[in-house]
């Protein structure tokens, strides 16, 4: 469907460029927010990154998909504007010593508490490991569809994630004990 909308685009049909951008903005925009962690400047970004896309729209080789060739831009413009505005990703490194939540603690919470609770935790969480929970656990990419996306290899991406479960367990728990 996407070589299509592709061939209808580069043949004039501007109005064509829509469907991609229906079709992946919520994931364009997941990936900005876990990267710039700012809602106006993830909007920015993926607006940016879908412009760029059509711009360059007949330089893409149709040999891999279109979602991963969008979501590379998008990433890199996530990252740009990190670099232009001079703010850097915070990166949180767990220590060895850090206790795990008390499980019993974080179920006794409502739903909505335990969801407040990952979200706070997720905006804490390195850019890298953000993205990758998200694309996993939230957007449930298979490990060889995260690659295909970021462009990462499969065992960076496993790395990641193990990482970035470590540092969600940590953060939950400073978060609990607050």
């Amino acid at each position: 469907m996407d070589s299509l909308h592709i061939r209808k685009v580069l043949s004039g049909d501007h109005e064509a460029f829509r469907y991609f951008i229906k079709k992946y903005s919520k994931m364009a925009f997941a990936i900005a927010i876990s990267i710039v962690k700012d809602q106006q400047a993830a909007e920015e970004c993926v607006q940016d990154g879908f412009l760029k896309a059509y711009k360059a729209l007949s330089m893409f080789k149709q040999d891999s998909k279109f979602s991963s060739w969008l979501y590379t831009i998008i990433k890199n413009e996530a990252l740009y504007y990190l670099k232009k505005h001079k703010r850097c990703p915070i990166e949180y490194v767990a220590s060895v010593d850090d206790q795990i939540a008390d499980e019993s603690h974080l179920l006794s919470l409502d739903k909505q508490q335990q969801s407040r609770l990952v979200q706070m935790a997720m905006q804490q969480l390195p850019s890298q490991e953000n993205l990758m929970l998200r694309l996993f656990y939230i957007e449930q990419y298979s490990i060889r569809q995260i690659s295909d996306t970021t462009g990462k290899k499969e065992s960076n991406i496993k790395v990641l994630l193990h990482r970035g479960r470590k540092h969600m367990l940590s953060i939950i728990n400073q978060l609990l004990n607050q």
